[in-house]
């Protein structure tokens, strides 16, 4: 996949020297160092590297510093007032941490005697500008993971007693901004997942949140700025790439991360990156080639956000209707979480009863392989609401109807996929921190007792209100689809909900299948969004749709939503682009959206 709501446009791959372990940091001054072990014939020898960031390239030093020996492993942090700190791994049996402090002069670091701090095999360090730093300790003689605290004070750097925090990591990372929020990766001793736990430093202490799995790899770098923009590069089980993704901490401790990986590296040993408040990006990899010649690259990149998107047009866009802005959505958007362990929707068979030959497959084909097939034709997403918005996601299919009783609400694609109150809870997590973004939540269809119950009505409203209170406004009169972003940043209203037959909605119908592709798509729209009523909401779905019909449903089940978005998405981006976008705004739904730059795409053509 190679979509990114957070992409990073980054350089070419360049050369630096070889290696076998290596360490990156970065300020806001755009100075950076690279330090390093095995360079060339000198495998435990520290050297070190300073540089200038200047456009996409790094202008470094005229020459590498060896400041330490008979060393296994090495981290450095560095913050804006020209102070380093190295933590060091003694090559020695005793698993012996040293540190040492560096003050930058010109080009150079002067660098404090070492100084012994622990004991351990790995070590990451982190360091802000109150000359506070974290030390994350992996490899002693258990399993377990600490980390010490550490507060400096000119060349000197006293460090706290160590504190446990987690168990069963054979490695970690850990990044720190100005606010004292933390961020640890940890890589999972008897598997191939990473963790995360963020953290708020509070005198020499660390409150830690929970664990949370992130992603798939041997080894993680993380790094994060004051606004809690996180950068992780990964690499992969085998060695055979590297990929990054990027994210946003929240207030309660959670990482809303990019919705895919991002290969941007094939081949890699191990990697380092460093970000500064600017955006802008310093990943040091080294190669993992067959012939062993560790050659360690650089790269740099600059990071954009799409979580704030709307915001953004505030000098182009204000008095644009919203309407006439090209807005990104999901088609069934919050089926993420339909898995084997799902059950049919009650009320929706009840609504829709063709699908009952589905749910009689289901029930009564016990092979997996048969049963995820048609769990295959009912999954849209794969990412949670909250990830959907920072990706740029503002327009919500919702498909809400009662659960297993009528005490509760689902949503629901033929199987239940997820509790009503975890969508609007992410609704409201988002909006808190991103005041300006105005999202649209279309519930096209309420399964109920009856097609428009207004018992489940009643129901939803109070539930939406519970959780949205003044942000919210459902079936609004006054504020239209052609009102302008400036009038909705005028009120408090930055979520609108339409029940079904709302009329505020003009739509290209999407392709049903079998024997429809992109291409048929692309014609419909071609063909119908001229046509589309400019005082509604202009929906333009490029989804293809399975159906449920018996002589339809045999020829499905050999795909799935995702197979079918795997190859659609991508193809909307030519016409888009040289047609659509110039026509009007527009909704643009999609499945699983993380594949291709559709979404990129529509976001950018405001901007």
């Amino acid at each position: 996949m190679n979509n990114k709501f957070d992409s990073i446009k980054w350089s070419g791959s360049k050369n630096l020297t070889k290696a076998t372990y290596v360490s990156a940091a970065m300020d806001d001054n755009k100075n950076c160092i690279a330090v390093m072990l095995g360079r060339y014939e000198h495998k435990n020898n520290v050297y070190y590297r300073t540089g200038k960031l200047s456009g996409g390239s790094v202008s470094w030093s005229g020459s590498y510093s060896s400041f330490a020996n008979n060393v296994d492993q090495v981290s450095v942090a560095m913050n804006n007032h020209k102070k380093y700190i190295a933590l060091l791994a003694d090559s020695g049996s005793n698993n012996n941490l040293y540190h040492r402090v560096g003050t930058l002069s010109g080009n150079k670091i002067k660098w404090s005697a070492s100084s012994k701090f622990a004991t351990g095999r790995n070590v990451s360090a982190a360091m802000n500008d109150q000359g506070k730093c974290i030390a994350v300790i992996t490899g002693n003689s258990d399993t377990n993971v600490y980390y010490k605290v550490g507060t400096l004070s000119g060349n000197s750097l006293k460090w706290s007693s160590s504190n446990k925090f987690a168990d069963g990591a054979n490695q970690a990372s850990v990044t720190m901004n100005n606010h004292n929020q933390c961020i640890a990766v940890l890589a999972d001793n008897n598997s191939n997942d990473l963790y995360y736990r963020t953290g708020k430093l509070s005198g020499n202490t660390i409150q830690w949140n929970t664990y949370h799995k992130f992603a798939t790899g041997r080894l993680a770098s993380v790094d994060m700025d004051d606004d809690g923009q996180c950068t992780a590069v990964i690499i992969s089980k085998g060695k055979k790439y590297t990929y990054y993704r990027t994210g946003q901490l929240l207030n309660h401790g959670f990482i809303a991360w990019s919705s895919e990986k991002d290969s941007f590296a094939t081949k890699s040993k191990q990697a380092s990156v460093a970000v500064n408040n600017d955006n802008q990006c310093l990943a040091l990899i080294i190669d993992n080639e067959t012939n062993g010649d560790n050659k360690l690259y650089y790269r740099t990149g600059k990071a954009t956000y799409y979580y704030n998107w709307m915001e953004e047009l505030l000098s182009n866009k204000a008095d644009t209707p919203l309407n006439d802005i090209n807005i990104p959505g999901t088609h069934d958007a919050a089926t993420y979480n339909i898995n084997e362990n799902s059950t049919f929707s009650k009320y929706e068979l009840k609504a829709e009863p063709e699908k009952k030959i589905a749910k009689s497959i289901f029930d009564t084909v016990k092979l997996t392989v048969v049963r995820n097939k048609i769990l295959g034709l009912a999954k849209a997403q794969s990412q949670s609401i909250l990830t959907q918005l920072y990706d740029g996601i503002r327009y919500f299919d919702l498909r809400p109807g009662f659960g297993h009783n009528k005490n509760e609400i689902w949503i629901s694609h033929s199987f239940y996929s997820v509790n009503i109150d975890d969508v609007l809870r992410d609704i409201n997590v988002f909006t808190e921190k991103n005041e300006q973004e105005v999202i649209i939540l279309d519930c096209r269809y309420l399964w109920g007792e009856t097609k428009n119950d207004p018992k489940l009505q009643a129901k939803l409203e109070a539930k939406i209100k519970k959780y949205l209170g003044k942000k919210v406004k459902i079936n609004p009169e006054k504020l239209k689809p052609t009102s302008t972003l400036q009038d909705y940043w005028k009120t408090e209203t930055r979520v609108i909900v339409y029940y079904p037959n709302s009329g505020k909605f003009s739509r290209v119908e999407n392709s049903d299948t079998p024997g429809k592709d992109a291409d048929s798509n692309i014609k419909t729209i071609d063909k119908v969004l001229p046509t589309l009523d400019n005082k509604k909401f202009r929906n333009v779905q490029c989804q293809i749709t399975p159906s449920y019909e018996p002589s339809d449903l045999m020829s499905m089940v050999k795909n799935s939503l995702e197979s079918y978005a795997k190859n659609t998405n991508k193809h909307m981006i030519v016409p888009f682009e040289n047609n659509w976008k110039n026509q009007c705004g527009a909704i643009y739904t999609v499945d699983f959206y993380e594949y291709s730059k559709f979404i990129k795409t529509i976001i950018e053509s405001n901007r």
